[in-house]
């Protein structure tokens, strides 16, 4: 009868784990020896109430051809990382890329791509590889959403949040248990002080001149691609009201060097703040509410380098 009864227990955690929070079938990353990683294309995942889709060319976008189809189309190519991404607690309609596209379309009255091309940890080094490897989907606008860490490291996503279809856990519990409770325990015992922090990596030189090289890469090509290409800056919710963080002066001096406008995010997450919104989720990813905030904020620039007849 216990052993009834616990079946019965796994099998309804089981459907609820799968159901309602869509645990068991986490986003595949496809290991690859030249852009490390990305996420698995033509997928969609229903994640903690959360639509998330990746197209053909392993964008978080709508799907749409290589080409343009319709010479009346305008394209928008916006290049980042987890930020732009928004990751699994962001559903696709809210991230800033989608609202951007909506209104683009909305305010052009002409159909609109924009390009979501992102993952989480990539930095400039995995980005000049993705376009290295695909080009720029015929972009009328370039964008790049960049971070101060993004000129002093270059990161990977550790190994344990890398899932792969030969990781991928075989039901929504095994997930549970190899995920999501080891993470628990780790904050709890860091919590309790059962643990020390984990150190903080230590830049290199080496890490920055693959950064600095890699963006000045990244601007040269898209600026070879269209004359509009937009930098944008979010800042580390500590850099709201402190010293900027030592790549964000590396970031603005490469901008500057290829001709290419600076444009600070800052500025409209403090006006966020003022309004009574949150925009970040934590130290410097978006809230659903920030995602907003960055479309509002970085439509005005896009619309500008578009000039009606284009």
């Amino acid at each position: 009868m216990g052993g009834l009864v616990l079946v019965v227990v796994l099998v309804g955690a089981e459907i609820v784990a799968r159901v309602a929070f869509g645990l068991g079938d986490p986003p595949i990353l496809v290991h690859d020896p030249e852009l490390d990683y990305y996420y698995k294309p033509d997928r969609t995942y229903r994640r903690f109430g959360n639509t998330v889709h990746y197209n053909a060319w392993a964008m978080r976008s709508d799907d749409f051809p290589e080409r343009r189809s319709d010479p009346d189309e305008c394209r928008v190519m916006i290049v980042g990382d987890s930020i732009i991404n928004g990751g699994v607690l962001t559903d696709q309609a809210d991230l800033a890329t989608s609202r951007i596209q909506r209104d683009l379309a909305a305010r052009l009255g002409r159909p609109v791509v924009v390009g979501n091309i992102s993952a989480g940890g990539w930095s400039p080094v995995h980005q000049r590889a993705y376009v290295e490897r695909y080009g720029l989907f015929d972009a009328d606008v370039v964008v790049f959403v960049l971070n101060g860490l993004d000129a002093v490291e270059t990161p990977a996503l550790p190994m344990p949040d890398r899932v792969s279809e030969d990781s991928r856990p075989w039901c929504a519990l095994a997930e549970v248990a190899q995920r999501y409770v080891p993470r628990a325990w780790e904050d709890l015992t860091l919590r309790l002080g059962l643990r020390a922090p984990t150190p903080a990596r230590v830049f290199t030189d080496a890490d920055r001149a693959a950064c600095r090289a890699a963006m000045t890469d990244l601007f040269a090509r898209a600026s070879a691609t269209t004359p509009r290409v937009l930098v944008f800056y979010q800042r580390d919710e500590a850099e709201l009201d402190g010293p900027p963080f030592e790549g964000r002066a590396t970031i603005e001096d490469l901008t500057r060097a290829a001709s290419l406008p600076f444009i600070d995010l800052g500025p409209a997450m403090i006006a966020a703040r003022g309004r009574g919104i949150e925009p970040y989720r934590d130290h410097i990813h978006p809230s659903v509410a920030g995602q907003q905030v960055l479309a509002e904020a970085m439509l005005p620039r896009i619309l500008e380098v578009l000039s009606p007849s284009d």
